[in-house]
């Protein structure tokens, strides 16, 4: 069972029969670690600070929690937090008491966005007088069943924001919250009760729902600094709210927002798609999906939509600057089976295709590290042999482009063009590194490299090439003449053997 539930509350007796008060009142019978430090912190809730005493109409009145938190065992939290007044002696009882129910569960379990289960049966917000109130053991709880409540939906949000001004509001919003990562400061919302979920919902729907799993949230917190969410409802008065230098405030109550500067072509595809294509939005969330490792919610989506748009859109010319977006977001993200269709769609349909500069921005783009790189050098050339063109000027950036970029990654582009036999490709990599070795150590590290992962290992590969590479490393070597031959080196000998033993 990968799915749990625990109710903590003031009752008389609790789970653990330590006696009456504040307690975890039951869970599912298969939970273990009700006591963990981050459930405590799911646990608690702070009401607003009052200047008058409390009272059951006042109580009433004290905003609801609800938030989504990553776990640092890679479960999902979902939480309630709803102040009851009075603990469970009910009207006798004293005031403090509030109700946390929570669920957890694993990433594959959520079907829907976290938003999505608010407001449903998912979530208790109450408890019987009877049950708080008994002397006997509190029975076990059922595993629960996550179900989407259907009272957020795409639909809801979408009126929501359609109202005047509140677009453009959203627009900021976004922007603040996907610069999380270059600018940790929090998105902290002050609007009526009702409206944050809906605020909460529409960012997460700009994203794919892996992504939007990323942001966590809160509809209420009473020290948002002190929060993990990186989104937050608010109370201004009596709440530690701390200054707008430390969060993104958006007070929507008197009209006081950040002034950002989102992505226009992002920003404006979010608008259109929300209100007017929904289609589209969902579109472009399964071309992320299926072809793409990006599970993040910060600034890249900016270059995912970028290059969506230059695949999707071909009534338009990409400009250079978007098209260089485009092409960072997938050499960091695009898995082996998106390009094909990169491919396709950014080269021309015939000849020229080298000559555009697209392949050598691919190229460029996929040197982040040597896997990426050799993938896109491998797709690039079948590609261009399917065209019947040349694909040396290829081979020849590949080259330049791994001892630049990505030196230390020498090693695996061996094994992973050896893998496919690519022998040919192999060897004057090899040379080429050499002749760029600086100096003698340099080039002893390059010659080690390539005998350790080729010549020692691939009989086939030292037939081939095993005499020349020791002849080319003999030759590179002797431009520093102040240095042992490589005759005079145990190395030669090594390999000499070892070359000898694969011809026999």
């Amino acid at each position: 069972m990968s799915v749990h539930q625990i109710i903590y509350t003031s009752c008389r007796r609790g789970i653990h029969a330590g006696g009456d008060g504040m307690q975890v009142y039951a869970q599912d019978a298969s939970f273990q670690g009700a006591d963990g430090e981050e459930l405590r912190h799911l646990f608690s809730y702070h009401p607003l600070d009052l200047d008058r005493p409390m009272t059951d109409e006042l109580a009433r009145a004290m905003p609801q929690t609800y938030k989504y938190q990553r776990l640092r065992s890679g479960s999902l939290a979902l939480a309630q937090n709803t102040y009851l007044g009075r603990d469970y002696m009910g009207e006798g009882g004293r005031f403090g008491n509030h109700l946390s129910h929570v669920v957890i569960y694993n990433p594959e379990d959520m079907t829907a966005y976290p938003a999505e289960y608010y407001g449903g049966d998912l979530l208790r917000s109450s408890m019987a007088f009877e049950e708080v109130n008994s002397p006997d053991p509190p029975p076990e709880l059922p595993a629960p069943v996550l179900e989407r409540s259907f009272v957020v939906t795409v639909s809801a949000v979408a009126d929501f924001l359609a109202e005047a001004g509140r677009m453009e509001v959203y627009r900021q919003m976004l922007c603040a919250t996907l610069s999380f990562g270059r600018l940790p400061k929090r998105v902290v919302i002050l609007d009526k009760p009702e409206h944050m979920i809906l605020w909460i919902a529409a960012l997460g729907y700009a994203l794919p729902r892996r992504n939007a799993m990323e942001v966590e949230f809160s509809t209420y917190e009473y020290a948002p600094a002190l929060s993990p969410a990186r989104v937050c409802g608010a109370v201004r008065a009596g709440t530690q709210l701390g200054d707008g230098g430390q969060h993104f405030l958006f007070d929507l109550l008197d009209g006081h927002t950040p002034a950002l500067e989102p992505d226009q072509a992002f920003s404006e595809f979010i608008e259109d798609a929300l209100l007017h294509s929904r289609e589209r939005l969902w579109e472009f969330h399964s071309f992320l999906d299926g072809g793409y490792d990006y599970d993040r919610a910060d600034e890249d989506i900016y270059g995912a939509y970028a290059l969506y748009a230059a695949l999707t859109d071909k009534t338009t010319s990409v400009p250079p600057e978007r098209l260089a977006l485009a092409l960072d977001f997938a050499g960091r993200f695009a898995r082996e089976e998106a390009l094909p269709d990169l491919l396709r769609l950014l080269l021309p349909a015939e000849g020229g295709a080298e000559d555009t500069g697209i392949a050598t921005q691919l190229l460029e783009a996929f040197a982040v590290d040597a896997t990426r790189l050799t993938g896109m050098a491998l797709a690039l050339e079948r590609f261009l042999l399917d065209r019947s063109q040349e694909p040396k000027n290829v081979w020849d950036c590949f080259g330049h482009l791994l001892l630049s970029r990505c030196p230390a990654g020498v090693e695996e582009a061996y094994v992973i063009l050896s893998g496919y036999r690519r022998y040919d490709r192999i060897y004057p990599l090899y040379t080429l590194a050499l002749s760029q070795a600086p100096g003698p150590e340099a080039c002893e590290a390059v010659y080690e490299t390539h005998n350790r992962a080729l010549v020692q290992r691939v009989p086939e590969y030292a037939n081939l090439y095993g005499k020349l590479s020791l002849e080319v490393y003999q030759v590179a070597r002797s431009r520093f003449p102040e240095t042992p031959t490589p005759a005079e080196g145990s190395i030669f000998k090594t390999v000499t053997n070892l070359f000898r033993r694969h011809r026999s």
